[in-house]
């Protein structure tokens, strides 16, 4: 992914993480939500996503965790969109 995301005037790196107030680390997933028309977004202690919108409004502010260097993405088969491989994302608690 490689365009930026945008909501109430903050503008997101799609290829970095995030962690909220709680300390809950997100990633964003590759899919726009219906609803709102953000990024959806998924928490590492979260089995279902959330948009982007939801995230900060509920969980906000998000500062920025860690970027996904872009050496280390890959082109998904239909072409449109970037994604990190999951080495990139190690599992929660290591």
């Amino acid at each position: 992914m490689t365009d930026p995301a945008e909501f109430a005037g903050i503008t997101y790196d799609l290829n970095s993480s995030y962690t909220d107030r709680d300390g809950t680390l997100w990633f964003f997933e590759d899919s726009i939500s219906e609803a709102d028309g953000t990024w959806h977004m998924r928490g590492s202690d979260h089995c279902y996503v959330e948009s982007l919108a939801e995230v900060v409004l509920h969980w906000g502010p998000l500062k920025l965790a860690c970027t996904i260097p872009k050496s280390s993405l890959f082109y998904r088969n239909d072409q449109t969109k970037w994604q990190s491989s999951a080495a990139d994302h190690p599992a929660v608690g290591s």
